[in-house]
Order: C-alpha cells, then sequence, then structure tokens
C-alpha cells in the first residue's frame, strides 16, 4: 500500500511539473523579437519583389508614351511634309518598340491636322506570378493637334485677255466658286476667310487697300489702283513705306527696261487696259460670306495682257 501512495505522488508531481512547465513556456517573452523579425523579412521580400514587378512595369509604359507622345508631336506638325503615320511608325522602330505600336489615326483638314496613336505591350512578373499574376497589360495612347485659329485664303485668278478663248474664264469662275462653297461649307468653327486676287498685266488694288501703301505719283483717275512694282519690291516682302508709282496704261507702253510699266497722269486705255477702270476686277480682301464672293468672281472679265516681263524681271 505505501508503495502504490508512493507511486501515485511521484505521479501527481510529475503533472504539476509539467502544468507549471507548459504555463511558464507560455508566459515567456524569449524568441518573440525572432519570430516578429521572420515575419517583417517575409513582408519586406513581398513588397519588394512588388515593388520591382511595379517599376518594371512603370518602365515600359513610360517608354511606350514618350514614344507615343514624341512621334505625335512630329506628326502633326504643319511642317512636317511625311505621311504621319509612316512619321509614328518610324519612332517606334527607332525606339525598337514597332511590335507594340497597336493603331495610328490621322485626320487633316485646311487649318488643322490631328494625330492619335496607341501602342500595348505586356510585361512578366518576377514576384507577382506567384500569386497567379501571370502579366501586367500596359496599353498607352496619345494625340496631338497643330490647328491655325484663322485661315485667309486668297484665291490668285488670271482674267487677261487670252483667259476669254476656250471658256478658261468660264471654267475659272465655276472651279473657284465651288472652291468656296466647298471650304466654307466644310468651316465648321467659321474661322475660314476667302479673298481675291484677279490680275492681268497689272493688279488692281482697291482704294481700300492703295491706301495702305505710300502710292505715288496718283493720277486721280477713279478706280485705277494699279502700281507699278520698283527693283526692291522683288527682294522681299513689298515695305509699306516703299514708294509705289501709280499707272493707268496699257500693257503695250511698258519701259525699255522691262522693270515695269510707264507711270503717266493720262487716263486708262480704252484696248486691252493694264488696269480697268471699273471695280469688277479689283483686290477682294478675305472675308465670308458664299454668295457675296461667288458673286464677286462670276462679274469677273478678261482683259488686258498677262505680264510676262515683270514675272521674269527678278530672273534677269
Amino acid at each position: 500500500m505505501q508503495m502504490l501512495a508512493g507511486r501515485n505522488g511521484i505521479k501527481a508531481q510529475t503533472a504539476v511539473s509539467f502544468v507549471g512547465r507548459a504555463r511558464r513556456f507560455a508566459a515567456s517573452e524569449d524568441g518573440n523579437l525572432t519570430i516578429f523579425g521572420l515575419m517583417m523579412a517575409a513582408l519586406m521580400i513581398a513588397f519588394g519583389g512588388l515593388a520591382v514587378d511595379m517599376m518594371r512595369y512603370e518602365a515600359t509604359r513610360a517608354a511606350l508614351q514618350n514614344t507615343l507622345d514624341r512621334s505625335a508631336l512630329a506628326a502633326a506638325s504643319f511642317s512636317q511634309t511625311l505621311v504621319p503615320e509612316d512619321v509614328v511608325t518610324d519612332y517606334f522602330d527607332k525606339a525598337g518598340l514597332s511590335d507594340q505600336l497597336v493603331g495610328v489615326t490621322a485626320t487633316q483638314g485646311l487649318n488643322f491636322r490631328r494625330v492619335e496613336a496607341r501602342a500595348e505591350a505586356d510585361t512578366l512578373p518576377f514576384f507577382l506570378n506567384m500569386v497567379g499574376l501571370q502579366q501586367l497589360h500596359v496599353a498607352a495612347s496619345s494625340a496631338a493637334e497643330q490647328r491655325i485659329t484663322n485661315v485667309e485664303v486668297m484665291l490668285v485668278l488670271d482674267v487677261s485677255g487670252s483667259m476669254g478663248s476656250n471658256n478658261k474664264l468660264t471654267n475659272l469662275k465655276s472651279a473657284a466658286s465651288e472652291f468656296v462653297s466647298t471650304v466654307r461649307q466644310n468651316d465648321i468653327e467659321n474661322k475660314i476667310s476667302i479673298g481675291l486676287v484677279p490680275f492681268n498685266s497689272n493688279v488692281n488694288l482697291g482704294p481700300d487697300l492703295i491706301a495702305k501703301f505710300n502710292a505715288t505719283h496718283q493720277h486721280g483717275v477713279v478706280n485705277v489702283n494699279c502700281v507699278d512694282l520698283p527693283p526692291a519690291a522683288f527682294n522681299a516682302t513689298v515695305p509699306l513705306t516703299l514708294a509705289l508709282p501709280m499707272t493707268s496704261i496699257a500693257d503695250t507702253a511698258s519701259n525699255s527696261s522691262g522693270s515695269g510699266w510707264t507711270t503717266s497722269n493720262r487716263a486708262p486705255a480704252t484696248s486691252m487696259p493694264a488696269c480697268e477702270n471699273n471695280t469688277d476686277t479689283v483686290v477682294r480682301l478675305p472675308a465670308q460670306n458664299v454668295t457675296t464672293l461667288q458673286s464677286q468672281i462670276n462679274a469677273l472679265d478678261a482683259n488686258g495682257y498677262t505680264s510676262i516681263n515683270v514675272g521674269m524681271f527678278p530672273r534677269q
């Protein structure tokens, strides 16, 4: 009996000792920093991997976007004479990204050019594939447009005597009228104006326009506002201060040097005048009314010679 009681006592002591050790183990804080450190290390590796994958994604996106922006700007420029689509394609070829260019759309009007381009690429992640993300898709687009706010178009129309044969002037009037109608109908922003410059051996500036220049030797003939161009006028834009002698005589009275027409105070010639005494063939400043413009075009008549010697003069 004593031996049985001893054994039971030993078991009880062992159980008490085990419970005590378990409690002390549970209450012990030894090693907590190690566990926390391992957890933080794992998180840092995970976030580091995510950062690497996102940096590769952003690098690909930036390369696509920068190439799109540069190529679209170059292609939309009015100074660019190449086909806009070819310009964008060439930029991507040079950047080694030709297989990532999806499409290019170019639209162009009388006063604008717009280029839109799209590109796509896929990056293969190093770490995100561990959680089932096999690729990161990159899509980028860009658009550039150059636009002239207001456009003034001047139609330079030959109304010399030779235009009166073989329906030349009739066809010119028809084409000019159709041009005016087409341009204005498609000008949805109402920013395009059209002017007329009829010419034969001279150009009748009209009273408003000639008043802007330094017209000399004024003969006082009504509606006759043509000038002789001195040699200095052929070198650059005609300065407003340059002396421009007025003329009112026929083509046959050109001076011996062939540089222009002899200035005279006489009345205009009645046969083949260099500057007609009417308002039908004067320069028309830019306007937008289609009916008015077409009326001015249809009023043109063929008269006078063509100023070949003046046109040849700068090359003598």
